[in-house]
């Protein structure tokens, strides 16, 4: 690394990233946006920030050995485990954790309440409360009392629960909120959590009470939305020339396994009564598995739709990314309170191809101009029907969706492309320092206040460290164990 790229780096900020790195996409039922986003963004970040990703797999991907191996980044790569020690040889200016409503971001769910500092929401709604160390997290206490020390830490058999769907432990515990999609930006308002930077509405004790009853007109908790980014190259992704022997054909696309939420049901169904003369109406599915090829495959043959439509198996977002070209209308329903269209949208789009969604959820927020919207209900199927029957037409007529893809194109460029996410970031970053110092020092306090009450709770203040023969037993644990473990954690008096 030359001498000016150093000191330059050594002037930057130093990012805790908390991701996924493959998402283990096979094992772990679908495409992961957190790892998505930390291939798309990392090697653009480096340059402006030194970044070390923690993560909780066996392997490391090529991908951030080869950021590695360049002489002009800063890029290291550690295990979750290691994380608070490196912050004790040399602190991060930020902690930051990318949560999805997957298990594979459980070990960011555990860490950040040990060191908050930025929450990247993938999902705002979660269908489970975490792994076993959160699962009886006083996270509502610990707030009360970051702001107020006189309120009472937990009695030891004292329970919590999560209050459901929300990640309200994560977003008020974790500090600064970062949303991926304005739905969960508005749910995040809608709740006036109390959070450690910015938010100031209280919660209250009674936990009957639904979040936000006792809310007292404090203002409202700082967010950032910042879409899924995408590489340059997706905009200039141009479709591939079709074969003109025989009758046009239209091409669909979509991607996903065959669940309810995703509405493959209807897709099928919809497929089975789209009808255009003298066009061929053909679909590409692409499964993030094969598990999923079953289940699959007996819904295309339970509408009768199996000639028509291509399995295909994708590894992750990239595999969807090479499918693009091919197809002429990418379909994403997804009728659910959880999960969203995610990345794939936002390169369906990029790539400029025909767009249909469901009226629903987060893709409420795309404008009518941009994507075809359908309803969900009783008339869903006709609609999709009669929306691909018309774009089919439209497709093989001297219209051929060229403005439409342009527009859809422009649009995808001013939201998602990767150099505009990055801006925002470091923009999201730059403009919160004030408050994550202030929570970083507010939070060192309130672990040393915690260090000493339970230093106190175990007497180990009058306990010598050496084993005395004839105290009582539990003495004799302390002053075996306890008092050890303590001087190795720092939390002995000088």
């Amino acid at each position: 690394m030359s001498m000016s790229r150093a000191s330059s780096l050594s002037a930057c900020p130093r990012v805790a990233w908390f991701s996924p790195l493959s998402g283990g996409e096979r094992k772990a039922h679908g495409w992961s946006p957190a790892a998505y986003v930390t291939r798309r963004l990392i090697p653009e970040l480096v340059t402006r920030a030194h970044v070390t990703i923690f993560h909780d797999e066996f392997k490391v991907p090529q991908w951030c050995r080869d950021i590695q191996s360049s002489p002009d980044t800063g890029l290291e790569v550690r295990h979750f485990l290691t994380a608070a020690d490196c912050d004790r040889e040399k602190p991060f200016d930020v902690f930051l954790y990318h949560l999805e409503n997957h298990r594979r971001t459980g070990f960011s769910r555990i860490h950040l309440g040990l060191k908050p500092g930025v929450v990247w929401f993938h999902d705002f709604l979660l269908t489970d409360d975490g792994p076993e160390p959160i699962l009886n997290s006083p996270w509502e206490r610990t707030v009360a009392r970051f702001f107020d020390r006189a309120t009472p830490w937990p009695e030891p058999l004292e329970e919590f629960t999560r209050p459901r769907p929300h990640a309200v432990r994560e977003a008020s515990v974790g500090g600064l909120p970062i949303f991926s999609s304005e739905r969960d930006v508005s749910e995040f308002q809608r709740l006036k959590l109390r959070t450690l930077v910015g938010g100031a509405t209280p919660i209250g004790a009674n936990r009957d009470q639904k979040i936000g009853d006792q809310a007292s007109g404090n203002g409202r908790a700082s967010a950032f939305l910042i879409p899924y980014p995408v590489e340059s190259k997706v905009f200039e992704l141009q479709a591939q020339e079709r074969a003109t022997a025989g009758s046009p054909t239209f091409t669909l696309g979509w991607c996903g396994s065959p669940s309810i939420e995703q509405r493959f049901a209807v897709m099928c169904e919809a497929l089975s009564h789209a009808r255009v003369p003298g066009v061929n109406i053909f679909a590409k599915w692409m499964l993030p598995q094969r598990g999923d090829k079953v289940a699959a495959a007996a819904l295309l043959q339970e509408f009768g739709v199996q000639e028509q439509v291509t399995l295909l198996y994708g590894d992750s977002f990239d595999d969807w990314v090479s499918l693009l070209p091919t197809i002429d209308c990418a379909t994403h329903l997804r009728f659910s309170a959880f999960g969203q269209a995610g990345p794939a949208l936002a390169l369906s789009m990029a790539a400029g191809v025909a767009v249909v969604v469901s009226d629903f959820g987060a893709s409420e927020h795309i404008p009518s101009e941009i994507a075809f919207k359908i309803q969900p209900g009783a008339t869903e199927v006709l609609e999709l029907a009669a929306l691909w029957q018309a774009l089919a037409q439209r497709a093989v007529s001297s219209w051929n969706l060229s403005n439409h893809r342009e527009r859809v194109r422009a649009y995808a460029r001013e939201r998602h492309e990767v150099r505009v996410v990055v801006s925002n970031f470091m923009h999201a970053f730059e403009q919160s320092q004030p408050a994550l110092a202030r929570l970083r020092a507010g939070w060192d306090l309130l672990e040393g206040d915690a260090s000493e009450t339970l230093l106190q709770q175990v007497g180990i203040e009058n306990v010598s460290t050496t084993k005395v023969s004839g105290l009582p037993w539990y003495e004799d644990e302390v002053s075996q164990w306890l008092g050890p473990a303590s001087s190795d954690l720092g939390w002995q008096r000088p």
